[in-house]
């Protein structure tokens, strides 16, 4: 699969590391909750997780792991895996065996191709495709939309995959696990990712290299204050991206961009609590902070 402008493929010792785990409970293509042998707690209900559906081995292979893995690192929980996920695997896994049986990896599938056909898929069969959040307490405000679970577990599986597969350089990736940056964290974090790819082109590769020398190489920043730049110089590369579509780096930067840049921070909006605020000169002032 072509992600950008570099291919993630699936290699013979993925697919042994795949498979090994893959015996007794695991091997079925039925999985009972009360069989299930991470199980800590007896539930009076009764629910499965259903690969049958899938006669593509490597395919079936690649969901099953996904499950076992989320399971055993409690990412997935047995609930949230046997109540809600398990009507949304049946609907995926009819999906993939009628129209992509013969893929020899999920990540073999064109994400957005397989977005739009499965957006339909949903549609025909009455089931949801986005979820609207509409808080009672503040009908002023302006709903979120998400994608419904059906579509998110396509995405996650998708996700997980792409990421299992590349083996580059941690920091050579737009998506960074600090676990595998070989530095101090906090492990009690329940964020462990840091995500460049919301800062826009040109600039991306170069804050990539601003932030690993910081963080990973000096290490005079921690993981959180990390997150923290990226979510204000992100916000601010963008404005550069709108204002100068041309620029390639930041050499032609001037003070009046700057100033530009306040005024459009004091006249942008930002959530505190219930309502939408024009940011004081507090909130202002933390974007140049430095450290």
């Amino acid at each position: 699969m072509i992600h950008g402008t570099f291919k993630v493929k699936p290699l013979p010792h993925h697919l042994e590391q795949i498979n090994e785990p893959l015996l007794g409970y695991w091997a079925n293509d039925v999985w009972n909750v009360q069989e299930c042998p991470f199980l800590d707690k007896h539930y009076d209900w009764n629910r499965k997780l259903i690969f049958d559906k899938v006669h593509n081995l490597r395919l079936k292979n690649e969901l099953k792991y996904y499950f076992y893995k989320g399971l055993q690192e409690t990412r997935i929980s047995i609930i949230y895996a046997f109540m809600h996920y398990s009507p949304c695997l049946k609907v995926f896994t009819e999906f993939i065996s009628r129209y992509y049986a013969n893929l020899d990896s999920i990540i073999d599938i064109p994400k957005e191709k397989f977005l739009i056909e499965y957006r339909t898929f949903l549609v025909e069969k009455g089931k949801s495709v986005e979820i609207v959040h509409r808080k009672k307490s503040s009908p002023w405000m302006s709903p979120t939309v998400q994608p419904s679970l059906y579509i998110r577990l396509f995405l996650q599986v998708y996700d997980f995959y792409y990421h299992f597969y590349d083996e580059r350089e941690e920091t050579d990736k737009d998506c960074w696990d600090v676990r595998k940056l070989k530095i101090n964290y906090n492990n009690t974090i329940s964020r462990y990712s840091i995500d460049f790819s919301k800062v826009p082109q040109p600039y991306r590769q170069l804050f990539k290299k601003y932030i690993k020398t910081r963080l990973v190489v000096q290490q005079s920043i921690s993981f959180s204050t990390a997150i923290c730049y990226l979510n204000r110089l992100s916000f601010f590369f963008t404005f550069l991206k709108d204002k100068h579509p041309e620029w390639k780096e930041l050499n032609d930067l001037s003070r009046m961009d700057i100033e530009e840049y306040i005024e459009y921070l004091r006249h942008s909006t930002i959530k505190k609590g219930k309502y939408l605020i024009n940011p004081d000169h507090n909130y202002v002032n933390r974007f140049f902070n430095r450290s």
